[in-house]
């Protein structure tokens, strides 16, 4: 049976709605991270090597500096996720006053007319770049703390006990960044768990999130109503404000997934397939393909159908 233009409206936003919040769970996840092989070696030798107390001293103090280095990351993670709150309160405050200033001169004015212009696109464009922005030293950090905790895992950790590193418990002493990374018989630690990737880590783009799909349904609404009667400098400004919003969620996608080549990231969460830190970025850029062309707002439009008219006009 042929869906009515207001049916096929709602089914088709929701699955807009729908896949892109999947490819943006996978561009936000965080991916198993591990040191490339030929690195570890120390750390995973069968004996490692007895040290003196100088040097026993020197590895203690270099841990602290990676002990210490980790801290400050984490507090500005913890900086930057405060950052976007103020940026959404400051969005929101802008958007009721605004509607309170049209409502006064007009009692008439609907919610929805404010939301559906091209003033407010761009508000939300500009709101999702500094918000994607925020992100990109987030994840900046977090790589930073991976290397540093790797670090720990396979040279401080082992140095320190005098004994090599072990994936697994093995019914000894495991130790914090050891644990971390543990992965054996179905069970995982924090950093090698691929379902936790996708379950803890995303939080921290929430509110990105937020804003780009509130972003994406207004522009959608916005370019149905305008892009056959509306002034062609709104258009162009509409456009702009997408492909500005697409070009940071592209630069975020890379800058997420990348590290350096001592470094390798477990890309596909159903196969043990890891590939170099220069490398991964690009098993992750078809997710924000899909983004980007199914949200085109020509597309996206025409994937809607014609804009059912409003009751009151004739």
């Amino acid at each position: 049976m042929k869906l009515r233009n207001f049916d096929r409206e709602k089914y088709v936003k929701a699955v807009l709605v729908l896949v892109t919040s999947l490819c943006m769970a996978f561009m936000f996840s965080v991916r198993p991270v591990r040191m490339a092989p030929a690195l570890t070696i120390y750390g995973q030798s069968a004996a490692t090597s007895t040290h003196t107390q100088q040097q026993l001293d020197f590895i203690k103090a270099e841990n602290q500096k990676a002990i210490d280095e980790i801290k400050l990351h984490i507090q500005m993670q913890n900086d930057w996720f405060h950052y976007k709150f103020i940026l959404v309160g400051a969005v929101i405050a802008f958007f009721l006053n605004a509607y309170k200033t049209r409502l006064e001169k007009d009692p008439s004015f609907q919610l929805i007319d404010l939301l559906n212009t091209d003033f407010w696109c761009m508000v939300l464009a500009l709101a999702s770049l500094v918000s994607i922005a925020i992100d990109m030293h987030v994840r900046d950090s977090i790589v930073v703390v991976q290397q540093l905790g790797l670090w720990i895992t396979y040279y401080a950790e082992p140095a320190l006990l005098q004994s090599p590193f072990s994936p697994s418990s093995s019914g000894k002493f495991l130790p914090w960044e050891q644990f971390l990374r543990q992965h054996d018989s179905g069970t995982s630690g924090m950093h090698r768990d691929d379902l936790y990737g996708f379950a803890f880590y995303p939080h921290l783009h929430f509110i990105t999130w937020v804003l780009c799909i509130s972003y994406f349904l207004i522009l959608l609404n916005f370019w149905r109503r305008e892009s056959k009667t509306g002034p062609v400098q709104q258009q162009s400004f509409a456009m702009g404000g997408y492909l500005l919003v697409q070009s940071a969620l592209l630069v975020f996608t890379w800058l997420a997934h990348a590290g350096p080549s001592a470094l390798e990231f477990k890309v596909n969460p159903i196969s043990d397939h890891w590939v170099q830190g220069d490398i991964a970025p690009v098993y992750f850029l078809p997710y924000w393909a899909v983004v980007a062309i199914l949200n085109f707002p020509k597309l996206a439009a025409r994937l809607c159908g014609p804009l059912k008219p409003c009751k009151s006009m004739p």
